[in-house]
Parts: C-alpha cells; sequence; structure tokens
C-alpha cells in the first residue's frame, strides 16, 4: 500500500511495512487511470502554453498528446503535449507550446492508463521503501498492489537426499550448494510438499535400495549425479541397488 502520492517518473516508492518479501523484477499494479476527454471552451493561440477547457473528469499525466482533429481554417492538426500534471476538477492544462491554435469547442481524448510500477531491488518483509524503474504515470497515496506468493515448495519422489549431521536429511543438490560435506544416502519416496502439517506427523520414507531406473529421477542430469549414485551403493552395502536405463523402445 502507497504511503504518500508520487508522481510519473520517480525510481522509489514509500509503502506500508511490507507484510511478505518482494523480490526483483516483480510488476506491481496499483490500478488504472480512467479515460478523460479533454473539451476546449475557448480558443488557445498557436504559440500558447495553457490550454483551457471544461473541468476534467480525471487526472491527465504529464507528457500525455492529445489530438484535437483538424484546424477548421489551416487543416494543420491541433495538438497540445501537456508539461505537468493535471488532476480532477482542473479547467486550464500547462502544455508544450501549442504548433497550431486549439479550436473552440474541440475535444481530445486521453486513453488513460495502469499505475505500474516494476521492482529493481529485493524487498524484505517489513521494508517500507520500494526502489522501482520510473514509473509510467503518477500513483496516488493509499493505491494498493497485490503480489502473488511462489506457492508451496515441492521436492519431487525420487530426488537424491543427503543426511546432515543432525540427522534431518535435505536434496545432495542443496547441501553441495551450501558448501557441505554430506554425502547421498537416500532417495526421496514421495513427493515432500511445503506446509502440508499431515506429512509432518509420519515424515517423509526414504528408499535406500533397491531396483531404480536411474533416468527416470529427477536429478539424472546434475553433474554430481555419478558421484551420488556411489556413496547411495556405499550407504546401502547391506540393501544393494540395482542401476537401470528406462528406455522405450516402441515404434
Amino acid at each position: 500500500t502507497l504511503d504518500g502520492e508520487v508522481a510519473g517518473g520517480v525510481t522509489a516508492l514509500t509503502v506500508d511495512a511490507l507484510p511478505g518479501a518482494v523480490p526483483a523484477g516483480t510488476i506491481l499494479d496499483f490500478g488504472g487511470i480512467a479515460g478523460v476527454t479533454v473539451t476546449s471552451n475557448v480558443a488557445s493561440a498557436k504559440g500558447a502554453v495553457s490550454l483551457t477547457c471544461n473541468a476534467l473528469s480525471g487526472p491527465i499525466p504529464a507528457g500525455t498528446y492529445l489530438d484535437f482533429g483538424v484546424h477548421g481554417t489551416s487543416g494543420d492538426q491541433m495538438l497540445a503535449l501537456t508539461t505537468v500534471d493535471a488532476v480532477a476538477t482542473d479547467t486550464a492544462i500547462a502544455v508544450a507550446d501549442l504548433p497550431e491554435e486549439i479550436q473552440d469547442a474541440k475535444t481530445a481524448t486521453y486513453l488513460g492508463g495502469s499505475k505500474l510500477a516494476k521492482v529493481l531491488a529485493d524487498a524484505a518483509a517489513g521494508a517500507t521503501s520500494l526502489t522501482v524503474d520510473e514509473t509510467p504515470l503518477e500513483i496516488e497515496d493509499a493505491d494498493t498492489a497485490w503480489v502473488v506468493g511462489p506457492g508451496a515448495k515441492t521436492i519431487p519422489a525420487g530426488t537424491v537426499m543427503a543426511e546432515l549431521a543432525s540427522g534431518l536429511v535435505k536434496p545432495a543438490a542443496d547441501v553441495i550448494t551450501a558448501g557441505g560435506a554430506e554425502t547421498a544416502t537416500s532417495l526421496l519416496e514421495t513427493n515432500a510438499v511445503e506446509g502440508s502439517e499431515g506429512d509432518g506427523l509420519t515424515g517423509y520414507g526414504q528408499i535406500v535400495g533397491g531396483a531404480i531406473y536411474q533416468n527416470l529421477l529427477p536429478d539424472s542430469a546434475h553433474g554430481s549425479f555419478a558421484t551420488w549414485i556411489t556413496a547411495l551403493e556405499v550407504a546401502g552395502v547391506g540393501t544393494g541397488w540395482l542401476w537401470e536405463t528406462y528406455a522405450d523402445d516402441r515404434a
């Protein structure tokens, strides 16, 4: 939830304390800005830097091109480039030097847009600021964006597991990544799903021997797979392993 209105083009957002982490690369969608029809109510001369209009029904950000159609006399396009954010109820819009007169009672439509922000740096739970790419549009105070969580983490059945000194087991690939010295001791028997409280009542089964189609295991393409097989054979000396390669020879 945004804590304080920001204009388009800013690179930092002040927010209420985050309830969870927001990773870099996340696109935050704070909602949309509705389209606005701009109607001139007096003629604005060529070269003018302000456009008089009927009260606006909504905001129009700086940098918006407004097309009022073709001038009735010269045949030139009546264009205006806004230079300052305009808000609802404004009756004048700051613009760059008008290239052509904007005649009275002409209309242009701002199509609106999405109030987006791309997060450029990881933000931890509890953070109150976000580093973002330049915001394309103004974002209003108290606007809210939702971040969808990644879902429950899963360790697939058949994953090569390593037993830690504490007696707990974890994927052998994670042990290597963390620089641990533990070796492979088993294969996970069933999927292990984060947050599955019922599973935690009995724990997860481990396979410590048997006939296995090695090329069907989740870790079969890992660079350390052959080393793990050797370690499993050492750990399973009392049960034994038979490693087979699955092949489907049907035409």
